[in-house]
């Protein structure tokens, strides 16, 4: 049986209960807000989110209120139940794949936890979680990951290029560039003439995934992150040359479909000054037709494959 993985950030005296007793507390631990000390609420939050517990800070909380980071390790289906629970109202809604559970389902949430890890953050860092599916990158020469997306020509055209894209409806970032090239038709395909690349950290690859949803498992129209495997594509070079059909099925990849503020980060802060237009790169191997055109495409934008995994 497989696992769910979910966090908590608490204070040092509600971490060394949750170590202890490998479980939430029913109870409600003393905290500092606003320079004075006052009660938990009722609900016990957690999130599926490494990156946002890892920079938990609520406004008017005093430091040493969240010190500690917890890792919990829960039977898998866990996180899919407590989807079901928040659409229905039942668990709270939080932001970026936060859940509030309440006192009623605290008992079936506890008999769910498999094992409990404690992280004191003021002297180490809470663990990136590992992938289940490793799936194949490209890396560049700083060891960051290669991401593609493909847009009308206009789309750059714009300042800072985050005008152009609704914040509504779901943009999908790809992994694989060849597959971006096939479905695109190396950029000529309608509205999708013009590929850009922004590179990302692993970690945010990571956490990607951890947050998403499957698309063929998804419960809301209101999930702000999914993720879908497709079968990647290669090129077969004597197929191009001799003026043939040349892709062909190769593993898979996997898309990562953003909407909302999950967008938003993204479009602002992750891709903000990022953003490269490989277009006209991209076609001129399409033009060369070299022997083996997915090392000329690695070479010629200085990335080289890798499997994402841990």
């Amino acid at each position: 049986m497989g696992y769910d993985i979910v966090f908590r950030r608490c204070s040092e005296e509600e971490s060394d209960y949750i170590k202890e007793n490998c479980s939430l507390p029913p109870g409600l631990f003393p905290i500092s807000r606003h320079g004075g000390r006052h009660k938990s609420e009722p609900h016990k939050w957690v999130s599926v989110s490494w990156s946002c517990t890892k920079r938990y800070n609520p406004k008017g909380m005093g430091q040493e209120s969240y010190t500690h980071g917890i890792v919990m390790y829960t039977y898998g289906g866990t996180v899919s139940a407590l989807r079901a629970e928040r659409n229905e109202g039942i668990v709270r809604r939080g932001p970026r794949g936060g859940y509030g559970i309440p006192a009623e389902l605290l008992d079936w949430f506890n008999n769910r936890i498999l094992e409990v890890e404690t992280f004191d953050l003021r002297h180490e860092d809470l663990p990136a979680p590992a992938i289940d599916h490793p799936f194949r990158v490209l890396k560049n020469e700083q060891g960051e990951y290669a991401t593609f997306m493909a847009f009308k020509p206009e789309y750059l055209d714009i300042p800072g290029f985050s005008e152009s894209i609704s914040r509504i409806r779901m943009s999908w970032l790809k992994t694989s560039l060849l597959w971006m090239l096939w479905r695109s038709d190396w950029g000529r395909a309608s509205d999708q003439q013009r590929i850009i690349r922004v590179d990302v950290t692993g970690d945010y690859l990571r956490n990607l995934m951890q947050e998403g949803v499957s698309s063929k498992k998804r419960t809301s129209r209101l999930d702000e992150i999914l993720y879908q495997y497709d079968p990647d594509r290669r090129i077969v070079g004597r197929r191009m040359r001799a003026g043939k059909d040349y892709w062909v099925k190769a593993g898979r990849t996997v898309h990562f479909g953003l909407r909302g503020p999950v967008l938003e980060e993204f479009i602002d802060k992750v891709a903000d000054g990022r953003i490269e237009d490989i277009t006209d790169k991209c076609r001129s191997v399409l033009q060369d037709m070299p022997e083996h055109p997915t090392h000329e495409l690695c070479c010629r934008l200085h990335l080289e494959p890798e499997v994402l995994t841990s």
